[in-house]
């Protein structure tokens, strides 16, 4: 898990870098989504070790970690919603929400040892 924990830091460090260069990042979401991810991560890794010693339970959280971004993608494709090119370009909602969202998603990845590239999913 290390070994990807730390081959993901450098792709997310790349993937920022070559966006902020073509001047597609927005920098204030990126640190307050970046920000309050870690703070949740933290708080979900340190639950994860709560839960360890409790199979049932655990396994209930995660097959609700694991529903949500499911119920989630079927909605999309039942609705078959699309994006307008001028909504691409701006992430919508206030700086607290995104906190609030990144935290969720950021204590959900500490507890399920995924990354957080599922959270594109539930916020779209």
């Amino acid at each position: 898990m290390g070994t990807v924990l730390f081959a993901v830091i450098f792709t997310t460090i790349s993937g920022g870098y070559g966006h902020l260069l073509h001047r597609n990042l927005d920098v204030r979401a990126a640190a307050w989504l970046g920000g309050a991810g870690i703070l949740g991560v933290i708080l979900g890794s340190w639950l994860f070790t709560l839960l360890a010693s409790h199979a049932k339970l655990l396994g209930l959280i995660l097959g609700l970690i694991f529903l949500w971004p499911a119920v989630r993608m079927i909605w999309e494709g039942v609705t078959q919603h699309q994006t307008l090119q001028s909504e691409v370009n701006r992430i919508p909602g206030p700086t607290w929400g995104w906190a609030v969202l990144a935290f969720i998603v950021g204590i959900m990845t500490g507890v399920a040892g995924l990354g957080g590239g599922y959270a594109g999913v539930i916020y779209q």
